[in-house]
């Protein structure tokens, strides 16, 4: 009885911290998108109308609307290869892991190795 209550508490637990990290995802997603629409919204503004430093303050939006998703995507790039996460910054998503090709070539070596020792 004590092992299934164990059971329960480790799966509520399990359970009551995935939702954490998900919404942590989503909070940080739409604050970008926020942060993304204000620049395009300051870029048509400071491009419209005239005003000192607009000029200045124009190109620092367009280079920001360049440099940020840039930014974003090397971060997230970043983290799955630090965690050997495929993310969806990974440049090729279907290629096996590095893992899984040692593995394979083990596996070839080992059976190469065993096809020559029965001749």
């Amino acid at each position: 009885m004590s092992i299934e209550s164990n059971n329960q508490t480790t799966v509520s637990q399990k359970n009551s911290t995935a939702p954490v990290k998900s919404k942590a995802k989503q909070v940080a997603a739409i604050i970008c998108l926020v942060l993304l629409a204000a620049l395009y919204l300051m870029t048509l503004v400071f491009a419209i109308f005239k005003f000192p430093g607009s000029d200045k303050l124009l190109i620092a939006c367009i280079a920001g609307t360049i440099i940020l998703p840039v930014l974003a995507w090397a971060f997230i790039w970043l983290y799955g290869k630090m965690t050997h996460k495929k993310t969806i910054a990974t440049v090729f998503p279907d290629a096996p892991s590095d893992e899984e090709v040692l593995e394979a070539r083990i596996y070839q070596a080992e059976a190469d190795a065993a096809a020559k020792n029965e001749k």
